[in-house]
């Protein structure tokens, strides 16, 4: 415990070496932690890596009168919870759910679902033929 102490004033100097030592004491609890929140090893090593480089760039802000362990847990914990919350964001492509629209009134019939479809295809096409972003701004850039 004094060890843990010295070491983070020293790294709050500057000291590398002892924030190594630190990130060598924790690095398992760290990572335990991570993977048993995300249950990947990929994301856990991820999460170790950010947490670290967040207790590095927040050093500063740690109360010397409280556990260290509970501060750096609690930064991990965070993290996963930011890594599980993004991971609810599911992202469905615009034809899926163009798709799923088209099928979701039970009293459309064939016909209609099929004009749909078609009209849905005509708007692919008009937007593949406009121009891309770069296009738009090459043509601006050579008007001026």
């Amino acid at each position: 415990m004094d060890n843990e102490k010295a070491w983070i004033q020293q790294a709050l100097a500057g000291n590398q070496a002892a924030f190594s030592q630190l990130v060598e004491a924790y690095q398992m609890p760290v990572y335990n932690l991570a993977y048993r929140m995300l249950g990947s090893p990929e994301e856990a090593e991820d999460a170790a890596q950010e947490t670290f480089v967040r207790v590095w760039t927040r050093l500063h802000t740690f109360d010397l009168d409280r556990k260290f362990s509970s501060w750096i847990l609690s930064i991990a914990s965070h993290y996963c919870i930011d890594c599980l919350r993004r991971r609810r964001t599911v992202q469905v492509p615009l034809e899926d759910l163009l798709t799923q629209q088209a099928f979701s009134d039970p009293g459309d019939g064939p016909e209609k679902v099929a004009l749909r479809r078609e009209s849905e295809q005509n708007v692919h096409q008009m937007m593949q033929g406009f121009p891309s972003h770069a296009q738009v701004c090459d043509y601006h850039s050579n008007q001026t």
